[in-house]
């Protein structure tokens, strides 16, 4: 039997899109096994799956210097030293690298053993994890089209397949949708999310916004484990983290505000909902969100803001003003033609075995 291992976490960004594949990858025959970190995210994301799931210790690399980096190098060592031990027992014939810190020591160790590795990267441009590991890969799977200067790169193959989206977001009931919710009345429905992790900043916005958007509004607000407020008000409903019916939620949706994270961004786009990308600044990352946004504005399919200088009044008029244009941006989403990328992905898997 074809043995298949899978890795990336940290976020569920670095797990949720590997399910696709994991689940073409059962269907066909094949052995799947999991290596995760230790905090249980991705187990509990990956739960009732039939595959192995592992886990290592992890070190998160920084971009400023903190003597923290000491401790996850020492960390990251001990993870490819684990990594190899789980490797040597289990044998598989491909490894596939979703990404995210835990993924390197992984990566590394498969390379040391020989073994065909794929990685997807679901960003306009790679993470570090990725960016590191681009010199010990088989095949670099993309969602955005390449940049031209990248596709220069003789050592490893390079193939656009778009990202995998799970079947239950494809398949949303927006009657059911509606039904699980139960506002008291049949305003249009807005979800606002920030991610698995939430987002602050959107949450403030949102939480500060409520009075004039609950007039024409009822409000979804998935706020990120952790951040569950106290707020009780007419059409405004607060879920920390939604692992079922989040298809039917987006159904019913008659506009989205969301950051520009990769997976988020091309879930909406291919359901064709009219969105309010909120990307993250370069204040707190590498700029990646931003890149995925200008995707976006380029081609008309929803509203970009940036958060710098973002005040409650201006999110609240940008959020009428999107709404009120929503036929502009649909009409745009038609020409959005996502690609199969499990199904792209899986062909990759299978040359490289």
């Amino acid at each position: 039997m074809k043995h298949l291992l899978v890795t990336g976490g940290g976020t569920a960004g670095h797990v949720l899109p590997a399910i696709p594949v994991i689940e073409k990858c059962l269907k066909a025959g094949w052995k799947v096994s999991f290596i995760g970190s230790r905090s249980g995210l991705e187990e509990t994301l990956l739960s009732g799956m039939e595959i192995s799931f592992f886990s290592i210790p992890t070190g998160k690399f920084r971009r400023y210097f903190t003597f923290k980096n000491a401790i996850d190098f020492f960390s990251f060592c001990l993870g490819i030293v684990n990594s190899l031990m789980i490797l040597i027992r289990i044998k598989p014939n491909v490894i596939f690298s979703k990404g995210g810190f835990v993924s390197l020591p992984v990566v590394i160790a498969g390379w040391l053993l020989r073994v065909p590795i794929l990685a997807h990267e679901s960003d306009s441009s790679p993470g570090l994890a990725n960016r590191v590991s681009l010199r010990f890969l088989s095949t670099y799977c993309t969602t955005f089209p390449v940049p031209s200067a990248m596709d220069k790169r003789p050592k490893y193959k390079i193939v656009n397949t778009g990202s995998p989206i799970r079947a239950e977001i494809l398949s949303g009931d927006a009657d059911r949708g509606r039904e699980l919710l139960d506002f008291p009345d049949n305003k249009p429905l807005l979800v606002v999310t920030g991610g698995s992790l939430g987002a602050k900043f959107l949450n403030d916005k949102i939480c500060q916004a409520l009075d004039p958007l609950t007039k024409d509004f009822n409000v979804l607000h998935v706020c990120g484990r952790g951040n569950l407020g106290s707020i009780s008000k007419s059409g405004y409903i607060q879920k920390e983290y939604v692992s079922e019916h989040w298809g039917d939620f987006l159904a019913a949706a008659d506009l989205v505000v969301s950051r520009a994270g990769a997976n988020a961004l091309l879930e909406l786009l291919s359901l064709k909902k009219v969105c309010i990308f909120v990307p993250l600044s370069r204040r707190v990352s590498r700029g990646d969100q931003i890149e995925n946004a200008h995707f976006v504005s380029t081609n008309n399919f929803g509203c970009v803001v940036q958060e710098e200088g973002l005040t409650v009044e201006l999110f609240v008029k940008e959020i009428f003003k999107t709404f009120s244009n929503r036929e502009m941006h649909q009409k745009a989403l038609i020409e959005f033609r996502p690609k199969d990328a499990s199904t792209l992905i899986y062909n990759e898997i299978v040359e490289l075995d």
